[in-house]
């Protein structure tokens, strides 16, 4: 018998890459048949532990986020790709010719009495976000499948309901550092009124009527 050993790697290798071919020694030409295909299982075996590899670098967390500007410890709850948190910083609605923002003005025109906010942060906290609306812990929206989470008690808003306990608050509590954010604070002073429009992110999968 001869035993052929292949290490894969420039220091030790983990198992999987560890590949060792036993033949019989017949002939010269079988031996070299048998040596081409330890070889190409040798290759395989180091293309599947390379993926591995790459994988696993991939799934490494970073310890913090940055998201506009304010920097958040990660957790085990955090799965906002940076892909998604690059997207929370584009301001459509405040472009004037994006279709968006054209809609948004029309709605606006049509509440005339109204407090109008346009530039609240999407990043709000599980709180705002779930709690104070009266959704179930078991409730499937809470879940990691359907939100983005930048750590447990932080998440990009799912929808502008978010806002509602923040902004009757800020109008019983007179509180002018929210206040001020609406277009037309003189409309409603108290935020006895008021319309939000903003950007929500969503784990939705991308079709027609759908954009994460």
């Amino acid at each position: 018998m001869l035993a052929a050993t292949l290490l894969l790697g420039p220091r030790s290798p983990p198992a999987h890459s560890l590949l060792i071919c036993t033949f019989s020694r017949g002939t010269q030409g079988l031996s070299r048949h048998a040596a081409r295909a330890c070889a190409v299982r040798a290759r395989a075996s180091l293309s599947t532990s390379c993926t591995r590899r790459q994988n696993a670098a991939s799934d490494i967390k970073p310890k913090t986020l940055d998201v506009l500007g304010t920097t958040y410890t990660t957790d085990g709850w955090t799965n906002a790709p940076p892909a998604i948190l690059a997207k929370t910083g584009r301001d459509l609605l405040h472009q004037p010719s994006h279709p968006l923002a054209i809609l948004k003005e029309l709605i606006f025109k049509e509440f005339p009495t109204f407090a109008h906010y346009d530039s609240l942060s999407p990043v709000v906290s599980t709180y705002q976000n779930f709690d104070s609306l009266g959704f179930a812990q078991d409730h499937p929206g809470r879940s990691k499948t359907d939100t983005y989470y930048v750590n447990q008690s932080t998440l990009l808003r799912t929808h502008t309901s978010a806002h509602q306990l923040q902004l009757l608050a800020a109008g019983s509590q007179g509180e002018h550092n929210v206040l001020v954010q609406a277009k037309n604070s003189a409309a409603a002073p108290g935020n006895e009124r008021f319309l939000v429009a903003a950007d929500v992110y969503r784990r939705d999968e991308i079709d027609a009527s759908h954009y994460p």
